[in-house]
């Protein structure tokens, strides 16, 4: 039922944009707010880019690229390098969350061991014309001496549609949680909280289309829904004629005074399993897996050059199908909590607590990946950086691990992180 009424609320969102009505048109207020919208984008493009034509006669840049028909503008291209040295006092290798069988980028572990190249990641975006965006976002990974490409992102998105609709067609980072839809690049830490690489595999990229609505109400409301193909963990299969993965995200937020600002949400992601597997290991599962997330941001900016960021996400996570062609039904539970204090225009430091809480295995599981063995996951994680700009970065991190059964790990991760050329602005 959901993905009936989503896909026809978005035939019936596009049917409306194609179309619009004498209503809309007689709206002068929401006339302004569309102009305001498609103004704003031309803009945020052109400072991106920083390129013009070239004048009537005159000879064009050498490796400049052509101008785009619809906007007038070059597409913003941008490169993100990431390289790493790191301490683990355990085998990364053997990582593992207690109770928790991993995948998609979880099943790589956190620690880092050595010197290492990070991911690099190159962006293209562009404004294809007045009603519509786009933007590509290819990863590049080198694993054993080889070097692996994967498409983060690839999608259409709508431009000003009437009544403050929005759609996203193609592969896109999901907008459940707060941090899922933020790139690894404009994270505050140098890994991903628990119970994200628990329950959603780190961070959840799949193909489908999603239909968002701003409410037009004084303080900030944004609703929407996705379906996906399944693809991603923790689905996987592409199971219901390929649309395993369903969402629905609402978000809220505003200003308190002139230096406070906030945003609350609530999100739940159901997803569909044929044969997943947990990492390269043997373990097998299939069935259903329902993921509720509740998070709350707080900022406060009473200076240019000095802020404070808090925030937390609370995911609960009910698995029911089978492990290993055994019965297994229940509910594990997890959360964290960030603090982030920026003393100068160019330092900060942080702290990070996190935590897991699997539910108890069935007696036919007891041993497996899914036995915490009464083992609950935590890490303590500090962290320090320093921005010469927006677009360079050297991060120090420090975790102190207990995630595997009766083993402390401890790890130390030098980071930088430098974007080449363009790159889109960061949402809240």
């Amino acid at each position: 039922m959901l993905t009936q009424s989503l896909l026809g609320a978005t035939a019936l969102a596009l049917v409306l944009y194609a179309a619009p009505s004498v209503a809309q048109q007689a709206n002068e207020i929401e006339a302004l707010r569309q102009q305001l919208r498609q103004l704003q984008a031309r803009i945020d493009q052109l400072e991106a880019t920083q390129t013009r034509a070239p004048a009537p006669g005159a000879a064009a840049t050498p490796g400049a690229a052509p101008l785009t028909g619809g906007g007038g503008f070059n597409p913003g291209i941008g490169l993100v390098l990431d390289g790493r040295a790191g301490y683990s006092r355990l085998d990364p290798e053997t990582y593992a969350i207690a109770g928790t069988p991993l995948g998609g980028e979880a099943a790589e572990g956190p620690g880092i061991r050595g010197l290492a190249l990070g991911e690099v990641e190159l962006n293209v975006f562009a404004n294809v014309d007045n009603k519509f965006f786009g933007n590509a976002t290819i990863a590049v990974i080198e694993e054993g001496g080889e070097a692996e490409v994967e498409l983060e992102e690839a999608f259409v998105q709508t431009l000003a549609m009437p009544a403050g609709l929005q759609v996203t067609a193609g592969k896109f980072l999901s907008d459940i949680g707060y941090l899922n839809a933020f790139h690894a690049d404009a994270d505050d830490f140098a890994d991903r909280p628990l119970a994200y690489c628990a329950f959603l595999g780190c961070f959840v990229s799949d193909a489908g289309i999603r239909l968002s609505w701003v409410a037009p109400s004084p303080f900030y409301m944004r609703l929407g829904g996705e379906v996906m193909r399944g693809d991603a963990f923790p689905a996987a299969g592409e199971r219901h004629n390929a649309t395993g993965a369903r969402s629905l995200f609402a978000r809220t937020g505003g200003d308190i005074g002139t230096a406070w600002s906030w945003q609350a949400g609530l999100s739940w992601l159901w997803s569909d399993a044929r044969d997943r597997k947990t990492g390269d290991g043997p373990d097998v599962f299939t069935g259903t897996t329902d993921t509720g997330i509740a998070h709350l941001v707080l900022k406060w900016a009473p200076r240019r050059g000095q802020a404070l960021k808090w925030q937390t996400e609370f995911l609960r996570n009910h698995i029911d199908g089978t492990f290993n062609a055994k019965l297994l039904d229940r509910k594990d539970h997890g959360w964290y909590s960030q603090l982030v204090y920026q003393f100068a225009p160019q330092w900060s430091t942080g702290y990070r607590y996190d935590r897991v809480s699997p539910g108890d295995a069935p007696a036919a599981l007891a041993g497996t990946a899914i036995d915490d063995m009464g083992h609950t996951a935590t890490r303590h994680t500090l962290v320090t950086q320093w921005k010469n700009t927006e677009f360079s970065r050297l991060r120090l991190q420090y975790s102190w691990d207990r995630s595997r059964i009766d083993e402390r790990d401890e790890t130390i991760q030098l980071q930088y992180t430098m974007i080449l050329g363009a790159h889109p602005a960061h949402q809240y």
